[in-house]
């Protein structure tokens, strides 16, 4: 009897952890895609930096639950925005921006549950 209630109470932490990872996540790259949103427009660096602050602080935990290769395309895509906003290249500032905002949605897509995300 002992052994059940030790693997309900395992089972249970596991899907605890699961579900409140899984919506800490999901309001990140919420928050992520909303800061993405502001940089349309004029070029910024206060708002570009903004972002990247946001993803410094995150990518450590969400390096726990993606690959690497995923986590680099986002940090790829923000090198490039902070280098447009601080050369002041209004192209290329716009080429980040959508690129970034398109690597955080694949991101943000992938916590979806959807028939493609779970086979």
């Amino acid at each position: 009897m002992r052994a059940l209630i030790i693997s309900a109470v395992l089972l249970a932490a596991v899907v605890i952890f699961v579900f409140s990872s899984s919506a800490w996540l999901s309001g990140f790259f919420s928050k992520l895609y909303g800061l993405a949103d502001e940089l349309t427009g004029t070029v910024s660096k206060d708002a570009a930096n903004n972002v990247y602050q946001a993803w410094k602080n995150g990518k450590f935990t969400v390096l726990l639950f993606f690959d690497k290769e995923e986590t680099d395309n986002i940090d790829a895509s923000l090198e490039k925005l902070v280098n447009a906003a601080n050369d002041k290249n209004e192209k290329e500032y716009t080429a980040a921006t959508n690129e970034l905002r398109y690597e955080i949605k694949r991101m943000k897509d992938m916590l979806d549950i959807r028939f493609e995300n779970v086979f």
